[in-house]
């Protein structure tokens, strides 16, 4: 081949590639980016899908906003916890939030139920990202003996969290109907692990001589002076006399 001829070839190559490259839009995403396959041809790589939880999790945080112009543009991302856990991202749009800034609008999240027929829980949102969040640990396995197990009345604290009012594990509540003063009374009383058997409610405290609760009524963490709600165990007994 001559000089001539191929820089002629050369000028022709270069004006190919000049026009493919002003044959994209200005602004135009780029094409997928591809890798090249043992034989030489150019595939294009897989992009990761979101799950359907994922999906449905970002679903309900958008339909839980309030009904505000604050809220308008706001988007969601969500990320896999667990199996059953949804962590969702919560961006305010350009401009908005409260100080028309923009940016991190906290996260909510989202945990689906272990049966189809339960239902879906959203958390209270909270500040900061989906990667400052921390899974709580799960609770240590609580040892009721064996003969307790199937006892009508027995409450484990396992199964009530945070609302769980007593410092011990677990205990077993008890309803009696009497007649005093000529009115139909419940009393409710529970006994301990160690064998003890406390008054729950008032009018066991009157009517009984078990000691009163206190001493297995475990302090509120949140305000001095107060103890935990003492409801959970009380509606339990109270079940018992009907």
């Amino acid at each position: 081949m001559n000089k001539h001829l191929s820089f002629a070839v050369m000028a022709l190559a270069a004006v190919s590639i000049v026009a493919s490259t002003a044959a994209l839009p200005a602004g135009a995403a780029s094409a997928a980016p591809t890798r090249t396959t043992a034989t030489g041809e150019p595939t294009p790589t897989a992009t990761a899908k979101k799950s359907k939880r994922i999906k449905k999790a970002e679903k309900w945080v958008l339909a839980e906003l309030p009904d505000a112009p604050i809220w308008e543009g706001l988007t969601v991302n969500g990320v896999k916890v667990s199996k059953r856990v949804i962590c969702v991202d919560r961006t305010w749009a350009p401009g908005g939030g409260p100080d028309d800034k923009g940016g991190n609008a906290g996260y909510v999240v989202v945990k689906f139920p272990k049966k189809k027929s339960g239902k879906v829980k959203l958390g209270d949102p909270q500040d900061g990202f989906c990667a400052d969040y921390a899974p709580p640990a799960p609770a240590a396995k609580v040892h009721v003996p064996k003969k307790l197990e199937k006892k009508k009345g027995l409450l484990v604290s396992t199964k009530f969290g945070d609302e769980w009012p007593l410092t011990v594990p677990y205990a077993v509540v008890r309803c009696k109907n009497i007649t005093a003063g000529g009115m139909d009374l419940n009393v409710v009383t529970l006994k301990a692990p160690d064998g003890t058997r406390y008054a729950v409610n008032g009018t066991a405290q009157d009517h009984t001589s078990y000691p009163e609760i206190d001493p297995i009524w475990a302090p509120n963490p949140d305000v001095d002076g107060l103890r935990i709600d003492i409801s959970p165990v009380l509606e339990a007994g109270l079940k018992l006399c009907k």
